[in-house]
């Protein structure tokens, strides 16, 4: 082996050296997902790898988070620097249509959301492999809820269900489940609203395949979790939530931390501080029960706005970290309704306007990951 200095005309020979696979293996598995996709254009064994379930997964388990912002039918990844509170914008392109949605939904880096036209069905696509897959079912109208897959047999692949209504009515009356490896749809009969619960469908995180939201009960002022699982096909309560009881309009978001565990948001609507709290384990499925709650950090900025008031109804999108400093990057608007990062850690923080964004916009935290779409 050679290399070719450019300050020297000489060749100087090094020693080739042999590294045992399973160390090529995990070198490879910490190198972000739209780098290895170019790689495995240069080698047959490792584009082999990057298709083997174990290396995906062990991929995804090393993925560090980023912002997907969709606008104007553009698509944007957003990488943020936590060491030097900075961001750097791509921009990703794909071959699907243009679209419009509330809210991204999310599972192991695949995304999906509703097309803009009217009844034209759902989109869903990986941006670290420039993959997009349209989804219709003429003549009903969608209420996208969730991506999520089957535990029992995660390699039949991946799931979306949503609520719809063949007369054009959203209120549905019946959930369908679309499986993106047969191109399916399966009708499973579960109700749109169970008094007295209020849940906003357009605001799950997958965790472990299934699909998870924030509900509230108006008879007894209770924040809890909800939960649809896949391998079940059940919609159904998780656990409670950490937080007061129903006051003067305090929200409460869920996410993801450290891939198996959750994190949940909530703003005092009258301070606009805002608490973190995660699971103290990784969320299994059968135990809910024993879901422990512990608080992670506070939040408090001069012009943190009101998220209960985000423009255009779109949630707003976070994730907290504690690999150095104690963590919060956020995209939401302002009080102003530009899109803008907040990024916390430690005892430093900054405000960055997404300033090529004027108008309507919707976000999402996602994990790049290699999964394919079946």
């Amino acid at each position: 082996m050679y290399i070719n200095f450019l300050t020297s005309q000489k060749k100087i020979p090094m020693a080739s050296v042999n590294l045992p696979w399973d160390m090529v293996e995990e070198i490879l598995s910490r190198v972000p997902p739209k780098s290895l996709v170019r790689f495995g254009t240069v080698c047959k064994q490792w584009k082999a790898l990057f298709q083997e379930k174990s290396f995906v997964n062990t991929e995804l388990d090393h993925a560090r988070p980023e912002v997907i912002l969709m606008y104007d039918g553009k698509i944007f990844s957003i990488d943020v620097n936590l060491d030097d509170l900075a961001i750097e914008v791509r921009r990703i392109f794909l071959d699907i249509p243009t679209w419009e949605s509330y809210a991204i939904n999310y599972c192991d880096g695949l995304l999906s959301c509703e097309l803009s036209t009217k009844g034209s069905g759902t989109v869903v696509w990986n941006p670290s492999m420039r993959q997009g897959k349209q989804i219709l079912k003429e003549g009903y109208l969608f209420l996208l809820c969730g991506i999520g897959y089957n535990r029992s047999r995660p390699e039949m692949g991946y799931k979306i269900f949503a609520y719809y209504s063949q007369s054009g009515i959203i209120g549905g009356e019946e959930l369908a489940i679309y499986d993106c490896a047969s191109e399916t749809w399966e009708v499973i009969n579960a109700p749109y609203n169970e008094s007295p619960i209020e849940e906003p469908l357009d605001a799950d995180i997958s965790l472990n395949g299934n699909s998870y939201w924030t509900a509230y009960n108006t008879e007894t002022s209770d924040y809890f979790i909800r939960r649809f699982d896949y391998s079940k096909k059940t919609l159904k309560n998780f656990c409670m939530l950490p937080c007061k009881k129903n006051s003067d309009g305090d929200t409460h978001y869920l996410s993801v931390f450290r891939g198996e565990r959750f994190s949940m948001l909530e703003q005092c609507y009258r301070t606009r501080e805002i608490e973190i709290w995660v699971t103290k384990n990784k969320i299994r499925n059968g135990d809910e029960k024993d879901v422990v709650w512990i608080k992670f950090m506070n939040v408090s900025l001069p012009d943190m706005p009101r998220l209960s008031h985000q423009y255009n109804g779109r949630f707003p999108s976070y994730f907290v970290d504690n690999i150095r400093e104690k963590s919060f990057v956020m995209c939401c608007y302002d009080e102003t309704h530009h899109v803008c990062i907040y990024i916390v850690r430690g005892d430093m923080s900054r405000k960055i306007e997404i300033d090529f964004v004027d108008g309507g916009c919707c976000h999402a935290i996602n994990f790049p990951s290699l999964i394919p779409i079946a």
